[in-house]
């Protein structure tokens, strides 16, 4: 009948109203954890161009960051909207879920109730409203587009095997290394197309099913291969694996010192968070982030045994019912399967909530076949009432991610001697002028810390202090920071701070070279120096060290012994200082642009404007200047390599690293150039071409600590631990970069 064809029109726009509902609570938040560091931090989407787009599927998870990029092209850097594309890209997935239960069950009614489940549990909160997690939603897309692909495959092959469906094949095995494009979770999808032909086969291998497997199979080898490819051996790919990224759950932030028997202690842990995860999939009645979970002591304790033993027995119960129990078998494939990759023995963090995403449907499909089809009539009503219970917390949970103080709160009561989430909560307040808050939530963590030296979470608490009005004390913190770090410039800078504030010019600039002399310029003295330069009405100069003060919390280039903890709200008051001063400055850049149109041909003018545009961070109009003095200037090595600083700034990577390679072309022994070129080869993961770059630069600037403090990231990021300590020990001995050269050595020697 004619009305039928609108089910599926009405049954989309049913789940997007629910959707969106259930999440509009969660859009007045901000960026949180990986968000910012992918968001406002990240070089790769430092600028928003369609190249910059194009370019990101040569990274890891180009997939994802394609569509990050995307985000900051349209809309700019707008958490609002980018969490509604998450939201969006759930919904589609809870479509999927039903489409693919339908296919599996043949129970039309029960689908719709199963994609609602699905799309109201909040668990799913973690992976939605967390807008770094599209890369899971994305991962999820594709790898339920396969799994219908290759079942609808095996079910015709099942039907009538003579029938040629290689396109169909060909679609599933596309969507797969797109899933993995996204999120390599999915790599094990081959073990799910050969449940799937177990379950069409009823209890045997169904027609088709060496075909299926073998195409899926290409899935894990090209995902692998290219893995290996972009790190260049497989020892680099191993140790990136097992790398610890977790908090040790202790009195403050750290990474996992003792790394012994490391996969085996983090298999310990999940056998800890099993049981948060069944908690979670029940009723999870509180949002949480980050745990913080402790890694575990070698030795197994009770909880470790029991909990093994239970895992055995229902999976080998499960095995053993199969054939009774088919459903819930292969929703068992289908959870373990998709959390062995992140659930098992490789280091991370020890629980995320988003990693119960896909593995869901898995649950789903268990509580089905055990649960609800035993209700019989009474189950449609049953779940329905489950369903307004879990929408209920999914707003709760919502509510919390659009208010980030209450969020980290929240969660700071789970893990209460956890650092990382103090911090989070510290910064969250201090963004919004909540500075005594900040310091009474940072003072907890400083009480616990042993011994009397003056460590870093007592410069972060100082800081916070000293912008609550408690300037002495601060201060004094600063001071004895000095006194056992000579090379920390903090103490001078927040001087310098108050200097500004009262007007007392003079000692501000005398402060910030002091601080300057002691090691390289951090983001705070950039925007200390714009402050003190729009104080003293010089505007132009302003703008230059605001932006600077932009760019090295984007870039990351800004190399400093003490990573002050308010960074990213120094850079935010940054763009806005800039934006005012911009607007007040316009006049005398129209005026300026009148000049030069009125000279066309004087090309000295139109590069020192050029120039001008460029340290005021109109990059744009700046590589228009460029671009037009190179047909009459072409040989002017200057010329070419400000293009490539400002192509660079823009995200035109590509155009970036020609006008550098035309820079050294004509300057062949240029170390500044080679800097920025090695940097530019580093941030786009060409290592062993950066490699042979900063070291041509070292051949000619060997005193230069900023090309040392690169060329030993660089070495680290080859896995060649020694290489970069030798790099950074002589860093360490150059002027500007003792501090810097002896925290990263501290670090890597940890």
């Amino acid at each position: 009948m004619p009305h039928t064809k609108l089910i599926p029109v009405i049954t989309a726009g049913l789940f997007f109203i629910v959707g969106f509902v259930l999440y509009l609570p969660a859009s007045s938040g901000g960026w949180y954890m990986d968000d910012c560091h992918i968001f406002l931090y990240s070089p790769d989407l430092a600028n928003a161009t369609f190249q910059n787009v194009i370019n990101q599927l040569g990274l890891p998870r180009g997939l994802s960051f394609l569509s990050f990029s995307l985000d900051k092209l349209v809309w700019g850097v707008n958490p609002l909207y980018s969490r509604w594309v998450n939201v969006a890209l759930h919904v589609v997935n809870s479509l999927l879920v039903a489409v693919l239960f339908r296919q599996i069950t043949g129970a039309r009614r029960w689908s719709l109730l199963m994609g609602l489940l699905f799309l109201c549990h909040p668990v799913q909160s973690s992976a939605v409203s967390y807008i770094v997690q599209r890369m899971t939603l994305l991962s999820a897309l594709f790898a339920l587009l396969s799994v219908i692909l290759a079942d609808r495959y095996l079910l015709i092959k099942r039907d009538r095997p003579a029938e040629n469906l290689i396109a169909i094949l060909l679609l599933a095995v596309m969507c797969g290394l797109l899933s993995c494009m996204a999120k390599e979770n999915t790599i094990l999808l081959p073990v799910i197309v050969c449940a799937m032909a177990w379950y069409r086969g009823g209890d045997k291998l169904c027609a088709g099913w060496k075909t299926a497997v073998a195409a899926t199979a290409v899935i894990p080898v090209v995902t692998v291969g290219l893995r290996l490819l972009s790190l260049g051996s497989v020892t680099v790919a191993l140790d990136s694996n097992f790398i610890p990224v977790g908090d040790t759950g202790g009195p403050f932030y750290d990474f996992v010192r003792d790394m012994s028997w490391l996969p085996f202690r983090y298999f310990l842990s999940q056998l800890e968070v099993f049981w948060v995860y069944i908690k979670l999939v029940v009723m999870p009645y509180r949002q949480m982030l980050d745990y913080s979970w402790p890694m575990p002591d070698l030795v197994p304790r009770p909880l470790h045994v029991v909990t093994f033993i239970l895992i055995f027995t229902v999976v080998m119960t499960v095995f053993r019912f199969r054939k009774r129990f088919p459903l819930t078998f292969l929703g068992a494939v289908w959870v373990i399967f998709f959390m062995v990759l992140e659930s098992s023995f490789l280091p991370l963090d020890p629980i995320f909530e988003h990693r119960l995403y896909l593995p869901l449907f898995g649950i789903i499909l268990i509580s089905y076949e055990q649960f609800f089809a035993r209700l019989h009539r009474m189950g449609p009503v049953i779940v329905s009432i489950i369903l307004v219970g879990l929408s209920y917390s999914t707003l709760l949970r919502n509510a919390e991610w659009g208010d980030p103080v209450r969020f980290w709160k929240s969660n700071v009561e789970y893990a209460s001697k956890a650092g990382r989430p103090r911090f989070s909560l510290a910064e969250q307040l201090f963004f919004a002028g909540k500075y005594q808050e900040a310091t009474n939530a940072l003072e907890p963590l400083t009480r616990l810390l042993p011994g009397n030296k003056i460590g870093e979470l007592q410069l972060r608490t100082a800081e916070a202090r000293f912008f609550a009005g408690e300037h002495e004390a601060a201060l004094e913190i600063f001071r004895k920071a000095a006194q056992e770090d000579s090379t920390l410039n903090i103490h001078d800078l927040y001087q310098a701070q108050l200097a500004i504030q009262s007007g007392r010019y003079g000692a501000a600039a005398q402060l910030l070279e002091t601080a300057d002399a002691k090691e390289s310029k951090t983001v705070f003295s950039y925007y200390l120096r714009g402050l003190l330069a729009e104080k003293q009405n010089e505007y132009n100069k302003g703008i230059e060290y605001y932006q600077k003060a932009i760019d090295g919390v984007t870039s990351g280039r800004v190399f400093s012994s003490t990573k002050l903890h308010f960074e990213r709200a120094f850079a935010d008051w940054s763009r806005q200082n800039r934006s005012v001063l911009i607007t007040r400055i316009s006049p005398w850049l129209d005026r300026q642009r009148e000049v030069v149109r009125a000279d066309p041909g004087n090309n000295v003018l139109r590069g020192n404007w050029a120039n001008q545009l460029l340290v005021l961070g109109l990059y744009d109009e700046a590589i228009a200047e460029y671009e037009h003095l190179k047909m009459y200037i072409p040989d002017s090595w200057r010329l070419h390599y400000n293009l490539g600083i400002a192509y660079s700034k823009v995200g035109k990577t590509g155009a970036a690293e020609d006008s550098y390679k035309k820079s050294l072309a004509l300057s062949p022994r240029n170390p500044n150039a080679m800097l920025n070129y090695g940097l530019l080869l580093y941030e786009r993961n060409n290592l062993r071409k950066a490699k042979s770059t900063l070291e041509s630069a070292l051949g000619y600037a060997g005193g230069d600590g900023s090309i040392w403090i690169a060329y030993g990231n660089l070495l680290n990021k080859l896995n060649d631990r020694n290489g970069a300590l030798a790099a950074y020990r002589k860093a360490r001995g150059l002027p500007g970069y003792g501090g810097v050269a002896q925290r990263l050595i501290e670090e890597n020697t940890n």
